[in-house]
């Protein structure tokens, strides 16, 4: 895919952004989503230390 974008004549940014972001979108997705469940799990602890002041 790279090859032929570059024979196309896409530029670095291009490619970057419509190939190499379209492949990685569901790993990033998927990671997204266990970090948010993550943190989420941390609330009640610093719910219950601080009542949701600093």
């Amino acid at each position: 895919m790279y090859e032929s974008a570059a024979i196309d004549g896409a530029t670095m940014t291009k490619r970057f952004f419509y190939i190499t972001i379209p492949q990685l979108r569901p790993i990033l997705i998927s990671i997204a989503m266990l970090d948010f469940i993550w943190t989420l799990q941390s609330f009640n602890v610093i719910w219950m230390l601080t009542g949701g002041g600093p």
